[in-house]
């Protein structure tokens, strides 16, 4: 991956990202540590670790027990429990904008919400994230909306709006994933 990619990936400008992969390549000089890409299967495993070591597991098993209780109180159906799981994203993504505010949570958090309370609760959420500038240039903004509108049948705004994410995209990859989602509609 470029620095360019990375930098996008990350919301932040080229020279600012040089600078930290310097910084943090001269680190791993500075630790005696060997310099090496671990196989991308390691890679995950390891952020998935330090990520989980963060936890509080006492917060999420007391947590996991009031839904189970909640559950057993009333017949579960499918869509209950889908509405339940959707509630539960919208809450937990307010929670971590709270905590860790950024443009890609409150994106999340958009999706969350067009889940829970209706496509058009999340597009909101989308125009007013847009309208403040703050991910500027950053493709899952014009993505977002493009996957909502697409689901509420309105194909015609979709497809500009998977256009505009199409130009925005930094790998090919994510290109690729585009213009199939352009090409389904």
């Amino acid at each position: 991956m470029s620095t360019g990619e990375l930098a996008k990936a990350f919301l932040a400008v080229e020279p600012t990202m040089a600078q930290r992969l310097v910084r943090a390549k001269r680190k791993i000089v500075e630790a005696g540590i060997p310099y090496r890409v671990p196989p991308a299967i390691h890679l995950a495993r390891t952020l998935v670790r330090l990520m989980r070591s963060r936890w509080d597991h006492a917060l999420i098993a007391e947590g996991v027990a009031t839904l189970e209780e909640a559950l057993a109180m009333w017949r579960s159906r499918p869509y209950q429990v889908q509405a339940a799981i959707a509630a539960c994203h919208t809450t937990v993504y307010a929670e971590l904008a709270r905590l860790a505010p950024s443009p890609v949570v409150d994106l999340d958090r958009a999706v969350a919400i067009a889940m829970a309370e209706g496509i058009s609760a999340g597009l909101a959420l989308v125009d007013e994230l847009a309208e403040s500038g703050r991910p500027d240039g950053y493709y899952l903004l014009p993505a977002t909306p493009a996957d909502l509108l697409h689901r509420k049948g309105h194909l015609t705004e979709a497809a500009a709006a998977y256009e505009e994410a199409l130009e925005l995209a930094p790998t090919d990859a994510e290109r690729r994933y585009l213009k199939a989602r352009v090409h389904s509609l």
